[in-house]
């Protein structure tokens, strides 16, 4: 890392490598002021599959936390299939807002409430059961399945779903963290390069001398990046 725009750049290869959220370094920004405020941030609209990648990182947390694998694996399913109503209507992308020293908020759209207060506008419209069961199946099917029952949706979305989404703000947050320290341990490093001088004799009539000159940072070093 070697120019400004790298960082950037390293951070969204990071967080692609290892949470599989391709967030453009574009929307990144890295802030490096050798104090307690240096900080990586983000403000991006993810798409859903993106959150694929973190779903396998949820599901296998819970298991090495010793959850049931059955149970897991039929959490993964809901968590999968619930992402698709979401896309039912119409909400493609969660805008998650990564923050490297505090919790990464993800906006999640409260598509349940929408669904119960349809359905109980149809109740108090004295509609019939079967209309206001035909209206909670024809919300909630995905691939014309629904996995999750009318009255257990509400618990389902603030501690089955909820726990995931808080488990996807505590790792991006981690991850940009991580991108922080190494990118400061860079910067270090490259500093102490610039500290060195080599001396060597080689011979009485030759003397070998190295030094690296980091005054004109980041201007004369290569685009490798």
């Amino acid at each position: 890392m070697f120019k400004e725009s790298d960082h950037v750049e390293f951070v969204s290869a990071f967080l692609y490598q290892n949470l599989g959220l391709n967030v453009s370094a574009d929307d990144i920004t890295v802030q490096l002021s050798d104090t307690s405020f240096d900080k990586v941030t983000f403000d991006y609209d993810v798409d859903i599959d993106n959150l694929n990648c973190m779903l396998d990182l949820y599901i296998s947390e819970l298991i090495k936390h010793n959850a049931s694998y059955s149970d897991s694996i039929l959490l993964k399913q809901k968590i999968i299939y619930f992402l698709g109503v979401f896309k039912n209507f119409g909400f493609f992308t969660f805008d998650i807002r990564g923050y490297s020293n505090t919790l990464s908020p993800v906006k999640v759209i409260d598509i349940v409430s929408m669904i119960i207060n349809d359905c109980e506008e149809l109740s108090k419209a004295n509609s019939s059961t079967d209309a206001i069961r035909n209206l909670y199946l024809d919300k909630m099917k995905v691939d014309g399945k629904v996995l999750v029952a009318k009255f257990a949706l509400k618990q389902f979305f603030h501690s089955d779903f909820g726990d995931f989404i808080s488990f996807v703000e505590k790792r991006i947050t981690d991850c940009l963290n991580e991108t922080l320290r190494i990118i400061k341990a860079v910067e270090h490093g490259f500093v102490r390069v610039g500290q060195h001088k080599i001396n060597r004799r080689i011979n009485d009539d030759l003397k070998l001398c190295i030094d690296f000159n980091t005054d004109d940072y980041p201007a004369n070093m290569p685009d490798i990046y």
